[in-house]
């Protein structure tokens, strides 16, 4: 399979120059269209909103977040209001990563005196500046991740081999670390999502974003994803002016943040801020037009009414006529989803001391530390890790048909009449390797 490398780092760095005008005109954010307040949000902004509801949502009583890649700045303003109102008398601070200049110079234009500790870093996401375990509270990644580095893989199909699911195989334009890396991730994470696909986008930077996560929050925080996902296929690439941005698949993007070590919960962003469209509104070709034409400072990403339209333009008597339409807006918030993600408890390494034991019962491998306490257990079929407490009690799914687990399934499968010790070593060696390949992060 070719693969080739997308990134925007070098657009964010240097393109940028006019926040307002990048995301009027280049790209448009549903936290920029709901910027002011509007009905469809029952009179708040989209900061508030999504304040209210992942307050409200989650149960998390929270007093530090942390906002990676923070756009113009309205979103974390909004927010910081909505939080300042719900708790006047609480100590609280907020922290933006972004890598833009311009857009950080923005952000502290628009937020002013900020109501809450705020702090501004310039830096990668996908590199994020913070220690290990530093962090407890919310972490937003707000219509931000497809911006990150993405590999299109496309299966190349020779007279030798016509199969559709072949191997995977980089480009060569590649450079050699680009070829070690990205065979490095492939075999890390073996999605299943990616075996009925020819073409996906692997979302390499996500991954390493996630995989930073993982390490500097706790499992008390929550980590709110927020963006335009290819629902059904493998990803697709966006074309914006001198740009371009990935729409990530949404069921690898899931399968990946569970194989890290995240619960994951996947809500239509409608539905999770209550957001209807209950009256249609003017189109963007119509509100370009009237700028652009008729010399009217409008802003074209704005859901005007036909009456906020006839306010704005200061006639009462103007009757636009027919275009104004739901379906578009409708159209737009259809992909956008919210990933919920929990960092789940991570196990120990002395959860795989030398002297485990592997007892088998009927369909059903359980794997025990010294103090004989399950740790795992292995169902087949159909095979699946689990995760268990010491009372015996389902904790989380921790791998629900990874990629090998039916191979050790079967190879265990055949040794059962078998006696020898060391093909016994053998199948837990395996089973320890495997396990902390998806569960214990090589420091």
């Amino acid at each position: 399979m070719k693969m080739r490398h997308f990134s925007a780092k070098q657009y964010h760095l240097r393109a940028i120059t006019d926040a307002f005008d990048t995301f009027e005109n280049r790209e448009t954010t549903v936290s920029h269209i709901f910027r002011k307040r509007h009905p469809f949000l029952g009179n708040r902004t989209y900061g508030a909103a999504m304040f209210e509801t992942v307050r409200a949502r989650c149960g998390l009583a929270f007093s530090h977040a942390l906002e990676i890649g923070g756009g113009r700045g309205d979103f974390a303003r909004n927010f910081m209001t909505a939080w300042v109102k719900a708790k006047p008398h609480d100590r609280r601070s907020y922290t933006i990563v972004d890598l833009s200049p311009a857009l950080l110079r923005s952000q502290r234009h628009i937020i002013g005196r900020p109501p809450t500790a705020l702090r501004s870093i310039q830096a990668d996401a996908e590199q994020l500046p913070l220690r290990n375990d530093s962090f407890s509270g919310l972490v937003i990644a707000n219509e931000m991740i497809a911006d990150l580095d993405v590999w299109r893989l496309a299966r190349k199909q020779t007279r030798a081999n016509r199969s559709p699911h072949g191997p995977w195989r980089t480009a060569p334009t590649m450079s050699l670390a680009e070829k070690k890396m990205a065979r490095t991730y492939l075999r890390r994470y073996r999605l299943d999502t990616l075996r009925s696909l020819r073409t996906a986008l692997f979302p390499v930077g996500l991954a390493r974003l996630l995989e930073d996560l993982h390490q500097i929050v706790d499992t008390r925080s929550r980590i709110v994803i927020t963006e335009y996902f290819d629902l059904t296929g493998g990803g697709t690439v966006l074309k914006f002016p001198k740009h371009r941005e990935c729409s990530l698949s949404l069921p690898i993007v899931c399968e990946l943040a569970r194989q890290i070590g995240f619960s994951v919960e996947s809500v239509p962003l409608a539905e999770f801020l209550d957001l209807r469209v209950t009256r249609p509104v003017a189109s963007r070709a119509f509100l370009t037009l009237a700028r652009d034409t008729l010399g009217h400072d409008l802003s074209v990403t704005l859901p005007y009414s036909p009456a906020d339209l006839r306010r704005v333009l200061a006639d009462p008597g103007a009757q636009p006529g027919g275009l104004f339409s739901r379906v578009e807006l409708e159209d737009f918030l259809h992909s956008f989803h919210v990933l919920i993600l929990h960092k789940r408890h991570r196990l120990s390494p002395t959860d795989f001391h030398s002297r485990l034991v592997l007892q088998r019962e009927p369909n059903i491998i359980k794997l025990r530390g010294r103090t004989h306490e399950p740790c795992l257990i292995m169902t087949s079929p159909p095979y699946s890790f689990v995760r268990l407490n010491a009372a015996g009690e389902e904790i989380w799914d921790a791998l629900d048909g990874a990629t090998g687990v039916g191979m050790i399934a079967g190879r265990l499968s055949r040794r059962q009449g078998a006696s020898s010790r060391r093909a016994l070593a053998d199948t837990i060696a395996m089973l320890k390797n495997l396990f902390r390949r998806h569960f214990i992060r090589p420091k």
